[in-house]
């Protein structure tokens, strides 16, 4: 029977101040933990908190385990805004589904216990349902026995849920479906072997129409009977309905089932679409596919390869498809029909892509074709000539035709010749070498460059090629009524950090309230967020300044908000927690007011103790900050330990607890 860890700390809170008790474990078995909790809750325990020693983490006020054995679900029915449900290792066969949503910042977390992977297996049609806002799945093995259901759904108009860390396994329909909903988070799984029969669907990820600001990064995709990712629109549906702002980044997408699978990603219903950094290969079928009158869509940086086709674009269902961004893609190694390809797409910009090694043609327009392109930067390298076989109006110059005949293509300033100078085209590496003829025979198309002028090709000798996108930013207000910031970026590049600015309605310029640095860890990330718990109710306008290493300063565009009075009372955790009662920095935290109220706020010890009254008097409705300096009445330090902080207005009192060291 396996132990806690020797010296965790286990506090133990319950609304009698005398049964209030912290248990130091020497290994306690955790049976014997779980029977102490059971013997505490039944004095109405309000909380538990574990400290585990030698790992600094501090799990507060709500976590659970659960262990081998036991119901997962029995415990999620239970969870509030801001708990966490650990499951320990084994395999639990259940159907999981949530009662509670999170809220922004407080989420609802159900977590494998940290270095131990737990196997859920499904119990009915349904592994997983994930129906309300603000919910954390991270750390499984999700196994789904082969049903002939989807594994997962989010449904409803759930927000801000989060599908991270796991692998999720063995179906015979889609691994993940999202329904509707918004802010959603799929990344660093692993999703494989979900296959029907040839021709019958069976997707990775697919999404239904109206889904807004989903992001599936870091995945790995492979092996499904479908697409790995599908944006799915019917052609009924109207292009007012399709998903918006859908960011697909830094995944991996294969297969090894050749005519088994279909694609790597299918478009059918998308209005605003990032698509960076993703490798995909081994596909019998195009790797990307979009259609159906998608549009706003940028292709950038991505590594396609050792598939049947590479990219289309194509009208269809009497919509036609525009405003297309394709840059600084490598695509090699493409055997039929087309590496990329143009029917009924309008507004098209092509630059800065390498295809290489294409036994077809690489650029193919046909039939309603492409109008109001630029096609320049490009590089060709061992592939057929391009065909244009239907309408075609676009610009084109500045290309590289590298044992490739440029044909149709042929434009002012091209190079052409036999060997373009990569490092290594039979092994896949397209980078150019200083005696490129590529290098600085391009156009300014609006792009980072080094040198006289851009690279031809996607890869920019010595420099970074494509900047840093703000792709989102929105401003909510959270039940607190803190403004939660949350912004999405193409990358981190050469950032070195965000400025947050704030300004209110009636306020002629913007002041900097905070500041989110980039860090050597940061490297790739592309979520942030910054909570502005200094707000009173009003009109507040937001934006970032974005800081590069070389000194560029980017002000970005502004978001809106009205800031609510507070609907209720409330006490919000404290900030540093733990915090020391010998440093600098006092620990603090926000009380909210619906109306102007008489007020107490106290701290108290684990015995009920009073340590000093932080404040007594009358507060006008809104948001209020309290400091404690870890001092009691007397001015002393109070001793390490963990303390509870009260309010009192009127007959409403709420308690939180707070850990205070040297």
């Amino acid at each position: 029977m396996r132990s806690v860890f020797p010296g965790t700390v286990f506090v133990f809170m319950a609304a009698n101040p005398s049964n209030r008790t912290m248990y130091i474990s020497d290994g306690s078995t955790l049976m014997q933990l779980e029977a102490l909790r059971n013997r505490i809750q039944r004095s109405a325990v309000l909380a538990c908190a574990l400290i585990l020693a030698g790992t600094g983490t501090f799990l507060y006020a709500g976590n659970q385990v659960v262990t081998s054995g036991q119901s997962i679900q029995s415990r999620l029915s239970s969870l509030q805004p801001g708990d966490t449900l650990f499951v320990r290792a084994g395999t639990y066969t259940e159907s999981l589904s949530f009662s509670t949503s999170g809220r922004p910042g407080s989420p609802i977390v159900l977590m494998a216990w940290p270095g131990e992977r737990p196997i859920i297996k499904s119990s009915g049609d349904r592994l997983l349902t994930l129906n309300k806002d603000y919910l954390v799945v991270d750390g499984f093995i999700l196994d789904h026995g082969n049903k002939s259901s989807d594994a997962i759904r989010i449904r409803g108009d759930a927000r801000g849920c989060i599908i991270r860390n796991n692998e999720i396994r063995n179906g015979r329909r889609d691994a993940i479906e999202v329904n509707s909903g918004s802010d959603h988070l799929i990344e660093n799984n692993v999703i494989h072997d979900f296959f029907w029969q040839r021709g019958k669907d069976a997707h990775g990820i697919v999404t239904d129409p109206g889904v807004l600001r989903l992001t599936i990064q870091n995945n790995t995709i492979y092996d499904v009977g479908g697409d790995c990712v599908q944006l799915y629109a019917s052609g009924s549906d109207p292009i007012s309905s399709y998903s918006k702002d859908i960011t697909i980044r830094g995944n991996i997408f294969y297969t090894t089932r050749s005519a088994d699978s279909e694609n790597a990603l299918d478009f059918k219903g998308v209005d605003g679409a990032l698509v960076a950094d993703n490798e995909m290969y081994g596909f019998n079928n195009k790797a990307v596919v979009v259609q159906k009158g998608c549009r706003n869509i940028v292709v950038e940086r991505n590594i396609i390869r050792d598939s049947d086709r590479g990219i289309e674009f194509r009208g269809e269902n009497g919509k036609g498809q525009e405003n297309i961004t394709v840059r600084h893609n490598v695509i090699y190694n493409i055997a039929n029909y087309f590496a990329v390809k143009f029917d009924w797409v309008d507004n098209v910009t092509f630059v800065n892509n390498t295809i290489a090694n294409v036994t077809t043609r690489p650029f193919f327009v046909e039939e309603e074709g492409l109008t109001n392109g630029v096609i320049r930067n490009n590089l060709f390298y061992n592939t057929e000539a391009p065909r244009i076989k239907g309408t075609f109006k676009a610009v084109f110059s500045h290309n590289g035709w590298f044992k490739t005949d440029a044909g149709p293509l042929a434009g002012a300033n091209d190079v052409t010749g036999n060997d373009p100078g990569f490092g290594n085209a039979a092994a896949g590496d397209f980078t150019l070498t200083a005696s490129s003829p590529a290098r600085d025979a391009g156009m300014d198309v609006g792009l980072p460059y080094v040198g006289s002028a851009p690279d031809l090709g996607a890869n920019e000798y010595g420099g970074q090629t494509t900047p840093v996108e703000l792709i989102s930013f929105s401003a909510l207000q959270n039940d607190e009524g803190d403004v939660v910031l949350e912004w999405q970026t193409s990358g981190t590049g050469n950032t070195i950090g965000f400025a947050v600015q704030r300004r209110r309605n009636n306020e002629d310029e913007f002041r900097t309230i905070g500041a989110v640095p980039v860090l050597a860890q940061d490297q790739g990330r592309r979520s942030w967020s910054f909570t502005d718990r200094e707000v009173k109710p009003g009109r507040y306008f937001y934006r970032l300044v974005q800081t590069d290493a070389d000194g560029t300063v980017t002000k970005m565009d502004a978001v809106e908000i009205l800031v609510a009075v507070p609907e209720r009372f409330g006490l919000e955790q404290n900030w540093p927690n733990p915090f020391s009662v010998s440093g600098a920095t006092p620990t603090q935290f926000t009380i909210t007011l619906p109306r102007e109220t008489r007020v107490q706020v106290r701290v108290y010890n684990l015995l009920g103790q009073e340590m000093k009254q932080l404040f007594f008097g009358r507060l006008p409705g809104g948001r209020h900050v309290i400091a404690w300096d870890g001092k009691d009445s007397s001015g002393n330090p109070v001793a390490p330990g963990v303390y509870f902080y009260e309010l009192r207005a009127n007959s409403i009192k709420h308690v939180r607890s707070l850990v205070a060291i040297r």
